[in-house]
């Protein structure tokens, strides 16, 4: 069922070795009005299925939850009571190191696509020199990925919520608008580990 509800950005606020990493997702009510205890269990799974590509390292502090439209609405501050950290033990890889996954919505261009850093992920899931993911790595990302999809996707099994991009430059900021979000048709597994993106604090949306 598409998506034709208030467009709700989710930003899961994780912490690792005292440093903070932030992950940002755009997802949009399939019917308007929905609720906040509605908007936080949709945390609740998204945290669900990444604990499986993070070891117990990862500690997730928050999760911020902004509705961005029609008018950008107060900030929730959610504290995750259910799922609270990574569920993989053993040895971490250095906290800078990131896989990633690449969102596609079916067309060309920097405006329809966009990617997601998660580190703190196992020792095992890089290769010797930490630049590739390995077997093991790319088989729990391809998991991850397929769940946000099975869970989320156009045809996922959330109820009340589906996943997609927000293009600023399509949509704008002041206002954000409706036409600014694309739903996600898949999330592509990259091979090459990345570093964190570091971000200046107060840029973005």
């Amino acid at each position: 069922m598409p998506a034709v509800g208030e467009i709700i950005q989710y930003t899961f606020v994780q912490t690792m070795a005292g440093q903070r990493c932030e992950n940002v997702w755009h997802l949009r009510e399939v019917a308007p009005g929905t609720t906040d205890a509605q908007r936080r269990a949709a945390a609740e799974e998204m945290l669900a299925l990444q604990q499986h590509i993070q070891t117990n390292d990862v500690l997730y502090s928050n999760v911020i939850i902004k509705q961005m439209t029609p008018l950008p609405f107060d900030e929730d501050l959610y504290v995750p009571v259910t799922t609270v950290q990574g569920a993989v033990g053993g040895p971490t890889v250095n906290q800078t190191v990131s896989a990633i996954l690449t969102k596609r919505t079916g067309i060309a261009g920097k405006s329809h696509r966009g990617r997601v850093y998660y580190s703190g992920i196992p020792l095992g899931f890089a290769t010797g020199n930490e630049n590739l993911l390995s077997v093991d790595g790319t088989t729990a990302m391809g998991n991850l990925a397929a769940g946000i999809i099975g869970l989320f996707g156009e045809s996922g099994t959330e109820p009340n919520f589906r996943v997609g991009v927000y293009s600023r430059v399509i949509g704008g900021v002041d206002p954000f608008t409706a036409a600014g979000w694309q739903e996600l048709t898949r999330l592509d597994v990259q091979f090459v580990l990345g570093n964190q993106r570091r971000r200046r604090v107060g840029v973005g949306i």
